[in-house]
Parts: C-alpha cells; sequence; structure tokens
C-alpha cells in the first residue's frame, strides 16, 4: 500500500493572480455522495482570494473556481429529506480580520452567510472574532454548533475567550450554548451518539452534555 500523487501545486507565476504559493485550507470528502471531494485553496503570495472547487472523480478532474469570503477551514453536510444542506465556515483575510459561516442548500452552487463577523484585522482597537469549529447533527441538518474565539483586548498578541453558539433553524437565529467562556478554541466534533458536544481548547479536551 503506497500514497500516489494527486496533484502538486507548485510556486508558479500566474498572469491572472502573479506569483503564487498555493495553499489549501480544507480538503473534504462529501459523507454520502462516493467520489466528491471539496477543497478550498488560495494564491498566498498574490491576491489571496480564497476559492471553492469540487470534484465528483475522486480528485482527477476540479470545478470552475468559486470564490469564498473566507479561508473555510471547516465543513460539513448532510442530505436532508427536503434537500442537501452543506455547512461552511472559518476567517477573512487576517489584515481584515472577522469570520463567516455559510450555507448551501443546492449541493455547493451558490452560498449565503448565516453568521458574520467583520473587522479586528490590524485594528487592534476593534473587537476580533474567530470561527474555531463547526459540528452539525446527523439527525438534524437544521441543528448546528459554531465555536467562536472573541477578543476585545487591545495587545499583541491578542488574548481570546472561547465560546459556542448554536442554531436550531439553520443559521437563522443563534444563541449561546452556556453562560460559560472556554480557553481559545480550536475544534467541535458532535459524539456519535450525539449525547456530547466536545470542545479542543488550548488548555485541553472539554466536554458538554446536551440531551
Amino acid at each position: 500500500m503506497t500514497w500516489k500523487e494527486q496533484e502538486r501545486l507548485e510556486y508558479r507565476g500566474d498572469t491572472q493572480r502573479g506569483f503564487c504559493n498555493w495553499r489549501l485550507s480544507l480538503l473534504s470528502a462529501h459523507q454520502s455522495v462516493a467520489g466528491r471531494v471539496f477543497r478550498v485553496w488560495y494564491c498566498a503570495g498574490g491576491t489571496q482570494t480564497p476559492v471553492l472547487q469540487q470534484s465528483d472523480d475522486d480528485g482527477a478532474t476540479w470545478t470552475e473556481n468559486l470564490r469564498l469570503p473566507v479561508f473555510a477551514q471547516y465543513m460539513a453536510g448532510i442530505q436532508a429529506p427536503t434537500g442537501e444542506r452543506l455547512y461552511l465556515a472559518g476567517n477573512r483575510d487576517p489584515r481584515e480580520g472577522g469570520s463567516a459561516a455559510l450555507v448551501s442548500v443546492d449541493g455547493g452552487a451558490s452560498w449565503s452567510p448565516i453568521l458574520s463577523f467583520e473587522g479586528g484585522g490590524l485594528k487592534l482597537e476593534d473587537t476580533l472574532v474567530e470561527i474555531a469549529g463547526l459540528a452539525l447533527d446527523p439527525s438534524d441538518p437544521m441543528r448546528i454548533w459554531i465555536g467562536l474565539n472573541r477578543s476585545t483586548v487591545r495587545a499583541t498578541p491578542r488574548a481570546f475567550a472561547g465560546e459556542v453558539v448554536t442554531s436550531k433553524d439553520g443559521g437563522a437565529t443563534w444563541a449561546a450554548v452556556t453562560g460559560e467562556t472556554l480557553p481559545r478554541l480550536s475544534d467541535l466534533i458532535l459524539g456519535i451518539d450525539g449525547q456530547y458536544l466536545f470542545a479542543a481548547t488550548e488548555a485541553g479536551v472539554y466536554r458538554l452534555a446536551i440531551k
């Protein structure tokens, strides 16, 4: 059993994007469609515009670029009775600051924001909110959780407090899971039995009973 190189994104001159160091921020396999893979990539040495691509042949070919407002790091989705719902979440260009979560109801062809924060990049006097985790209830695609890191302290480096928000209506409304704060978050997962939500933080792992 050996690895096979699928594709190499090399440093090269690009007439549209300038000189690029290609970077991937997300690689995610579809949970129910065999062969379908999503990726988000960007040009680290040029415009740094994140784009989403989809492959339906295990990465042999990819669709045209779809521009995104964030460098997506988290993806979740499920085939619901009324159609497929996909979620993406990530942070904006660090020079600008902010973050956003997006939803697609057409298989990833188009995306709409459901949670958005702006500012806090190079301006230390502005609040900075990072997204640091996305979890989806496989039994109810309208129920999602998102991890946030919030910094209001004007300092370098910034100090962050983690929190988790949840939506029961696909992102139309949001509420705090608890009134507590956590150490800076890096990821969220829902246990396979749906009983507990787990949060990975810079200080360790936390668990919350949600049923």
